[in-house]
């Protein structure tokens, strides 16, 4: 395995467990901040150029994200859409999420969808090539959780919370205000440099961009929320069923429990 493959794969490994919290202490670095757009891989600016003056850092107390906990109930009803940060492979492939009192959807690709209908108790697998489906039984203890997948990405920040963070500026993602952060690690396994861009209202991470560096290879990894709506979501801003022929296994009843 060469080098640059080697980092790719460290970089998407660290992001994937960005849920599970943690992360070490390290030096603080500025980067210059871009302009918004695009799914590049990352978007340049990782480079260390013009950087604002730091009024931030310090273990993290003066970052503006917010824990799970206080966010959740202001995003109980939203839909976002990232691009996929563990797709590498030419422009990146976009994740899409929805939730509501009444359900859950979740789109991963263009050809599958899965709905949790809450009030019908059923569990959808829809195929939008060539609109087909099957519902099966969805117990109550099945309901997608808020954010449910969206969400490890949206608190990557809680990965990071304890590193020496520093402020390099503001930038619009999705169409909102943001504050950017900087900060690196050096470890034995190469030299990291990280942005993250919160949200300065929910101080959720709506986009994040990574690089490794090593005896002289790099990899560059990131994601961006694309879309971000909260309040007013429906069914129909998704699917509506009606297009699909469904086969409702739910129907069958003694075949499952």
């Amino acid at each position: 395995m060469n080098k640059l493959l080697a980092f790719t794969l460290v970089l998407l490994l660290a992001l994937s467990l960005a849920a599970c919290g943690g992360g070490g202490g390290g030096s603080t670095g500025g980067n210059d901040v871009t302009t918004a757009g695009g799914n590049d891989i990352p978007p340049e600016g990782l480079d260390e150029t013009t950087a604002a003056p730091p009024d931030g850092g310090g273990q993290g107390e003066e970052v503006i994200a917010k824990s799970r906990s206080e966010v959740e109930s202001k995003l109980s009803n939203y839909k976002i859409t990232m691009t996929n940060p563990l797709d590498q492979e030419g422009e990146q492939s976009l994740i899409t999420e929805m939730h509501w009192d009444k359900g859950h959807v979740t789109q991963f690709s263009e050809d599958t969808i899965l709905y949790y209908d809450y009030e019908n108790k059923k569990n959808y697998i829809l195929q939008t090539s060539d609109k087909t489906g099957i519902a099966m039984p969805l117990e109550d203890d099945g309901q997608e959780l808020f954010g449910g997948v969206v969400g490890i990405w949206l608190f990557s920040y809680d990965k990071y919370k304890d590193e020496s963070m520093r402020k390099t500026g503001t930038e619009t993602i999705a169409g909102r205000k943001t504050t950017v952060y900087s900060f690196d690690q050096n470890t034995m396994l190469g030299n990291y440099s990280y942005k993250l861009w919160i949200d300065n209202e929910y101080g959720v991470t709506l986009k994040m961009a990574s690089e490794a560096s090593y005896a002289g290879e790099s990899a560059k990894v990131s994601y961006e929320v694309t879309e971000f709506k909260v309040g007013g979501v429906k069914l129909s801003d998704m699917i509506n069923l009606g297009d699909y022929t469904i086969t409702d296994m739910t129907a069958l009843g003694g075949m499952f429990p």
